[in-house]
């Protein structure tokens, strides 16, 4: 699973686990400018018992919304999770108003929980778009939004537990 956080003030950090498990993890990439706080509940389809069928677009509003704002936003970051779905399949994320994307952004298996990170660029429809393979809860989640400043890197390992205690 792929996690957008950002960092302390002292450029940290933290993870923490329900029950006892070995952590690994890797730095993919940072903003160096624009990528701003951000935490809200989007969309839970199980508030509104309604699950997503197969091919229904699901739009889900995101300027204007748990510090959002209205403009100015070149996109989000969101954690996209697919609940109890009858059947194995994906989940698909992107920019309403924009083509389908032929890749998923969530895989998930029958009957599970599987979430993912997504960054999603927002245009003035101000909306993302969802659309699954089989009937599944899905729920939509702000993790930040941002205006500028996205850096890609080669990943790079900065905790791995198997090899030893986390660093504190």
């Amino acid at each position: 699973n792929a996690a957008l956080v950002p960092v302390d003030a002292g450029g940290e950090v933290c993870v923490v686990t329900s029950a006892d498990t070995d952590v690994i993890v890797d730095l993919a990439g940072w903003f160096d400018a624009g990528l701003r706080s951000g935490v809200g509940r989007l969309y839970d389809s199980r508030d509104a018992a309604d699950r997503l069928s197969p091919g229904e677009v699901l739009r889900v509003r995101v300027l204007d919304r748990f510090g959002v704002p209205g403009s100015g936003v070149a996109g989000v970051a969101l954690n996209v999770t697919a609940v109890n779905a009858v059947a194995s399949g994906w989940l698909r994320v992107w920019t309403c108003g924009a083509a389908e994307p032929g890749t998923s952004t969530v895989n998930y298996v029958r009957g599970g929980v599987s979430p993912n990170a997504a960054l999603v660029p927002v245009n003035a429809t101000g909306e993302v778009c969802v659309v699954t393979s089989a009937d599944t809860d899905v729920v939509v989640d702000l993790a930040g939004w941002f205006d500028s400043g996205l850096r890609e890197v080669a990943a790079v390992r900065l905790v791995d537990t198997r090899s030893g205690p986390m660093p504190r």
